[in-house]
């Protein structure tokens, strides 16, 4: 009796917790680095603009100081980059994008990329590293 009634509460339990895991995963808001926003970037435009086209400021930037350019990195923990260089009227003049995670990447690896960031992980590659290669 008494196992009936705990498999009456612990299954429930334990599918509306998956159902929450699932549910933050696949709702949280997802990088705004993408291959579509990349092909949206055209020469000339401002940092702002570009900033407002991928959701924020550059995870890396550098300049050399005697150089006309700075280069701005846009670079999620797992996924797509885009790099775009500025020249000194802070105006898009070169620009590259490069999918890093490269063909075995998979939805089941951002699924896990995905898990880590909401648990604040490092940046997801250790299940990239210990399952996937």
């Amino acid at each position: 009796m008494k196992k009936k009634l705990a498999w009456r509460v612990l299954l429930p339990l334990a599918m509306t917790i998956c159902l929450v895991v699932f549910a933050l995963v696949v709702l949280l808001p997802v990088s705004q680095v993408t291959k579509a926003n990349y092909d949206r970037i055209e020469k000339g435009m401002s940092v702002e603009e570009v900033e407002s086209i991928l959701g924020g400021r550059a995870t890396y930037s550098d300049s050399d100081p005697k150089a006309k350019y700075v280069l701005h990195l846009w670079h999620p923990s797992a996924g797509d980059q885009i790099r775009v260089v500025f020249d000194e009227n802070r105006r898009v003049c070169n620009m590259s994008y490069r999918d890093d995670a490269g063909p075995p990447y998979s939805r089941i690896q951002k699924f896990f990329d995905r898990i880590d960031t909401i648990l604040g992980r490092a940046d997801g590659k250790r299940h990239r590293d210990s399952f996937f290669d």
